[in-house]
């Protein structure tokens, strides 16, 4: 979940799922438990909760540094973050197709 933050730089709860595949409660409570630990920092847009490293964190440099490094290792993760919307779609809303 880090990497993908990492490289990402900021993202959604829901497009950290979608894209890890991991469980929408699993990511809300991994990112729950990295916010109260000070790593990472959730910011409400809208309805929706943007997080992100936490730019006040000691170690932060160092920590994107590792985590950038660790993604470009990883074609999977590269992958599935080069699929990632910057920003959030509206509910129902169908996807454009060129069919």
């Amino acid at each position: 979940m880090l990497v993908m933050l990492g490289l990402l730089e900021s993202s959604y709860r829901s497009e950290l799922s979608r894209l890890t595949g991991v469980s929408p409660t699993a990511v809300s409570s991994l990112l729950d438990r990295l916010e109260e630990d000070g790593v990472i920092v959730a910011v409400t847009q809208g309805r929706n909760r943007l997080v992100s490293i936490n730019p006040r964190y000691k170690a932060r440099a160092e920590l994107v540094a590792l985590l950038k490094k660790l993604g470009m290792r990883s074609p999977e993760i590269l992958e599935a973050a080069s699929r990632a919307r910057r920003r959030p779609r509206r509910k129902g809303k169908k996807l454009w197709t060129t069919d």
